[in-house]
């Protein structure tokens, strides 16, 4: 998690700098893109490489100021301090939301995978456990983790069409500022 968390950080400092040269929805799309590009890679792997997390933290970090100052664009200046407030709680509960369902996902996906599995007693021939058994747990909980991070590599997909779908419809650029 360390390069994940390292990359989510750079990316929200580079996020901040495309806000400021007026790039915020191409990147905040290409941003979704990758990240859900990335989580794949990590589905995909048993083992995934750092650069391969480093890679998602950085794709999911270069969101975060864009998607702020997309809010902003349409808030009066008067009311930035509470629209602000309302973006951090939503992302949070959308955090304890979206972690709860996940590990809904998982767990179900572990229950099912183990449930043809002996028990150790009797895979084991009576022994507490074995390297067999072992294996079969081990199967069971790559099945789970690549269950959690494919439905989240989807979720960036469909947050990537939105995105771009936001870009063609061509809502108001921060400079033209409907909210002042």
């Amino acid at each position: 998690l360390l390069f994940f968390l390292a990359g989510t950080a750079a990316g929200a400092l580079a996020g901040g700098l495309t806000v400021q040269k007026r790039l915020g929805r191409p990147i905040t799309a290409a941003g979704f893109g990758v990240s859900s590009i990335t989580l794949l890679a990590v589905a995909s792997s048993p083992v995934p490489a750092p650069w391969i997390l480093l890679a998602a933290g950085l794709a999911i970090g270069i969101t975060i100021a864009p998607l702020t100052a997309s809010l902003l664009e349409w808030t009066p200046g008067t009311l930035h301090g509470t629209a602000s407030s309302l973006l951090v709680m939503s992302r949070l509960l959308g955090m304890v939301i979206g972690l709860g369902l996940l590990t809904t996902l998982g767990l179900h996906v572990f229950a099912v995978a183990t449930s043809a599995v002996p028990s150790p007693l009797v895979l084991c021939h009576g022994a507490p456990t074995c390297s067999l058994y072992e294996q079969k747990v081990l199967h069971a909980l790559q099945e789970e983790m690549r269950s959690i991070f494919l439905a989240a590599s989807g979720i960036a997909g469909l947050l990537t069409a939105l995105a771009c779908a936001t870009i063609r419809l061509g809502f108001p650029a921060v400079t033209e500022n409907p909210g002042q």
